[in-house]
């Protein structure tokens, strides 16, 4: 999954947001959010196929704008290599996973 920043008109009232992933995705991708009213807001529900997002203040009479990031996080990959010495040397660097679906290491 691609990291990407979208924004959805939510209605007066409206106490949940119900989000569906065109495609499963690992389930270890991360939501972010910002809502243009003042409340607070959770994950209700996640599974490969979608989440469930809770206000804790119903969307005002005008309306509101609910912005999302969804991103898949960055894993660890270990490189070794032999200094002169002889000793190992370990550094870890991280990339994204299409990074990594992308670079071979030999």
């Amino acid at each position: 999954m691609q990291s990407g920043a979208s924004s959805y008109v939510i209605k007066e009232g409206q106490n949940k947001f119900v989000f569906k992933l065109g495609l499963p995705q690992p389930e270890d991708y991360g939501v972010s959010t910002l809502a243009s009213w003042d409340t607070t807001v959770w994950i209700a529900e996640k599974t490969a196929n979608g989440f469930t997002l809770k206000f804790g203040t119903s969307c005002p009479k005008e309306g509101g704008v609910l912005y999302l990031t969804l991103y898949t996080p960055m894993k660890p990959i270990i490189l070794q290599e032999t200094r002169a010495s002889g000793t190992p040397h370990k550094e870890r660097i991280k990339l994204s996973k299409k990074t990594q679906r992308d670079v071979a290491i030999t």
